[in-house]
């Protein structure tokens, strides 16, 4: 199964960005993303939350959950 870390490198690299303007655009140190793409740490809510933003991908998606769409759904209310 295919998890956060394989994901989290995926969209960064669809998104043609690096690790370090990633961690500009979320707010975290370098340090920080280097840890989630080598799967020593997991981000907190808020972060996940960030990082899907930016990289423009669902936050289920991001966190490997099987069927989830990959594309962020913006709900108009």
């Amino acid at each position: 199964m295919v998890g956060f870390t394989e994901r989290l490198t995926e969209a960064i690299k669809d998104k043609g960005i690096t690790q370090a303007q990633l961690a500009e655009r979320v707010g975290v140190g370098r340090s920080l993303v280097h840890g989630w793409t080598h799967g020593r740490c997991v981000p907190k809510t808020d972060n996940l939350q960030r990082i899907a933003l930016v990289l423009n991908v669902s936050e289920a998606w991001l966190m490997g959950i099987p069927g989830a769409e990959k594309a962020r759904v913006e709900y108009i209310s």
